[in-house]
């Protein structure tokens, strides 16, 4: 009878998740979308692209697109809005007997 030492099978591997271009720049522009909109429109773009390369799907920087260009897009009608409603009142004000003495 042959001896049956054998050496201890080899650990696995730990699971590696793998890491594609844009993902950690996808989560940074969600991140920035909230924050500055322009800022994370712009880099949710860059890390879809990066991502449609390579041929993966990129969930945060499509979302970092979405959000970034419709809070961006929100902000610019409140400003527009604001605006239109009180520019006139300032105008008024700054050429009225108070506003703007010596001007």
């Amino acid at each position: 009878m042959a001896d049956k030492t054998s050496s201890p099978a080899p650990a696995p591997a730990p699971a590696v998740t793998p890491e594609y271009p844009g993902q950690s720049l996808g989560i940074t522009g969600l991140v920035f979308a909230f924050v500055l909109p322009l800022v994370g429109l712009v880099l949710g773009v860059i890390a879809y692209n990066w991502s449609k390369k390579v041929g993966v799907v990129n969930g945060p920087a499509r979302a970092a697109v979405i959000v970034g260009g419709v809070i961006l897009a929100a902000g610019l009608l409140i400003y527009v809005a604001w605006v239109i409603a009180v520019g006139p009142a300032l105008l008024q004000y700054m050429h009225g007997p108070w506003g703007m003495r010596g001007f």
